[in-house]
């Protein structure tokens, strides 16, 4: 037992030495409702996108990324939305930061597709604030 307890002690150490560089995130699982999968890629892609794109520029976030599940059998799929940030301040400061942002590209709210709100179309089911470890 001993040796296997040593050689978990030696690769844990091993994953952290080579751990370079830690993102603290977020990361937001969207249920999207069935039959209004153009309504929500549509809104991600002209806002929630959009915002990031310009907080890249501006050095507000460190990066994002967005990925769509597959439909299940009840028609529903999920968009998973990833935003990194270089250090905790800037993590703390995210609504802060953003806020400029959004009201300067979107002053009269989000572009939608149809007159369909999102709330109609889509849910957030859970939000994780997490720190994202990269290594070799």
């Amino acid at each position: 037992m001993k040796p296997l307890f040593y050689f978990a002690v030696f690769i844990f150490i091993i994953n952290a030495a080579n751990a370079q560089y830690s993102n603290h995130a977020t990361i937001d699982f969207i249920k999207c409702h069935e039959n209004h999968e153009e309504e929500a890629l549509f809104y991600y892609e002209n806002n929630w996108k959009l915002f990031r794109q310009e907080a890249l520029k501006q050095k507000v976030i460190s990066g994002y990324e967005m990925h769509k599940t597959k439909t299940d059998s009840l028609g529903f799929f999920k968009i998973i939305l990833i935003t990194k940030y270089a250090d905790s301040t800037s993590y703390n400061k995210a609504e802060e930061n953003f806020a400029p942002i959004m009201k300067s590209m979107r002053p009269n709210g989000p572009k939608l597709l149809n007159a369909m709100k999102p709330r109609e179309f889509l849910e957030n089911i859970l939000s994780e604030k997490t720190v994202i470890w990269t290594s070799n």
